[in-house]
């Protein structure tokens, strides 16, 4: 049975790149999209483009899940991140799923075709807001590595304060540790 252990607004980031990217495989026509990246056309389908997202999402997803384990999770900066993720996220599937259809050898032709233009200005803002993406994913690790780290310094400082607020002078063996293990001999008797 699932708890509220279990239902994390974190999941919300792989879980809607598996179904949208699932219904929009059901519902729009094409299978494979092309991206015009510096001059070079590349061509993805659904699939591999899901496991690029899911790539780029886990290292965030895992620190979303320690910043929880360690307490140390904001929940406003949690949603800052994962809603304008998943925005972006919905945003370049929709703008490869619904652009119009064009030829590749439309870009060399000397006369630009008007659905090429038009492409290619969803191309660029497609690969513009995968950067932003990118960047929003870079910057939610950052804060989460600050976090910990201002975490372990606290911690450390914590730990280090109860050694020095410990009383060395009450205890002989941690004033002089040979105390312990020093053989003091009797007097000896007398002769009768």
């Amino acid at each position: 049975m699932y708890s509220t252990n279990h239902v994390r607004g974190e999941h919300l980031l792989w879980l809607t790149p598996i179904l949208y990217i699932w219904l929009t495989g059901i519902n729009v026509p094409i299978s494979n999209f092309i991206v015009l990246i510096e001059g070079s056309f590349y061509l993805f389908n659904y699939f591999s483009y899901l496991i690029i997202l899911l790539i780029i999402i886990s290292l965030p997803f895992y620190m979303h899940r320690h910043l929880r384990e360690k307490e140390l999770r904001s929940t406003i900066i949690s949603w800052i991140h994962i809603v304008p993720t998943l925005l972006l996220i919905l945003s370049i599937i929709t703008i490869y799923s619904y652009a119009p259809s064009i030829d590749r050898s439309w870009k060399d032709s000397p006369l630009t075709n008007p659905n090429f233009s038009r492409w290619e200005l969803y191309n660029d803002v497609a690969i513009a807001l995968f950067e932003v993406l990118i960047l929003i994913q870079i910057a939610f690790l950052f804060y989460g590595l600050v976090v910990l780290n201002i975490n372990k310094l606290e911690q450390s400082d914590f730990d280090s304060s109860e050694f020095e607020s410990y009383s060395f002078d009450d205890n002989q063996v941690m004033i002089n540790p040979a105390y312990k293990y020093t053989w003091i001999p009797k007097p000896a008797e007398p002769f009768n």
